[in-house]
């Protein structure tokens, strides 16, 4: 098994390290080979950089064998889905899914061999609390077609995009097996907005006088953030006058006029 470079004159084989541009996809000068010494499916990973940033995919290979008994992966499936950072998703059956030829799919089990590493799998049946599911956990293709299963993460991810994963193996009711079964979830960043800020009109002042800032002139607001949590820098102060805080000493109100 192997991913080779076509050319008219050579085939040139990948190994680690080795890179190609994504103009090599376009120009389909990409090829995969199977070796033909396994019906496993194969998988491979990629980091695609822009010289500043970088990013890592999985790129799953379904194996087709001879049709047969047991179970199969269904090749509409994805095995793999995306999930925003601190949030979850129902896995459906364009994600996950595999059929039999003599079993129905609630009796196709998917058991567990390993669980994702940034977030947890669920069950929920109707009415009921969700149920975390473990290691060597089972469920069945019917609990996904009627959705089931969740993934749940509360992970921040930064501005990188996270890849997960978790294990498994397919049987039926004759005890079929399929294993080394594989399910990449790739957890986005969530684009930050900054505070919105409204001012509502200009500030009027007697010659002299004072007046006090409110809400009447300036308002701001965060969708991620409590308005108590916001602070406010002055960036450029009045010419004719200065900001007081009237709710601090009067050494407190000098050290921030001298900021200022």
């Amino acid at each position: 098994m192997g991913l080779k470079q076509h050319k008219p004159t050579q085939n040139l084989s990948f190994s680690p390290g080795d890179t190609f541009t994504f103009s090599d996809v376009t120009h389909k000068v990409l090829l995969y080979r199977h070796a033909g010494l396994s019906t496993q499916d194969d998988a491979m990973s990629f980091s695609v950089s822009d010289g500043i940033s970088m990013a890592t995919t999985v790129v799953q290979v379904m194996v087709l064998g001879e049709a047969g008994d047991g179970p199969q992966r269904d090749p509409a499936a994805t095995l793999s889905l995306e999930v925003g950072e601190k949030s979850s998703t129902v896995i459906r059956r364009s994600h996950l899914a595999y059929t039999d030829n003599t079993s129905p799919d609630d009796q196709i089990h998917i058991q567990l061999v390993s669980v994702p590493m940034y977030g947890i799998l669920t069950r929920t049946y109707s009415q009921q609390e969700p149920q975390e599911l473990r290691e060597y956990s089972s469920f069945t293709q019917e609990d996904i077609n009627l959705h089931r299963i969740r993934y749940i993460t509360s992970l921040e991810t930064g501005s990188q995009p996270v890849t997960d994963i978790f294990h498994f193996v397919v049987h039926d009711e004759d005890n079929n097996r399929l294993d080394n079964q594989m399910c990449t979830i790739t957890i986005t960043s969530t684009p930050r907005q900054p505070p919105v800020v409204t001012v509502q009109g200009g500030i009027k002042v007697q010659e002299g006088g004072r007046v006090l800032l409110s809400t009447n002139h300036i308002t701001v607001s965060d969708v991620q953030t409590p308005s108590t949590d916001l602070q406010v820098w002055l960036v450029s102060p009045p010419k004719y006058g200065f900001i007081e805080n009237t709710n601090r000493g009067e050494e407190q109100i000098g050290k921030i006029r001298k900021v200022i």
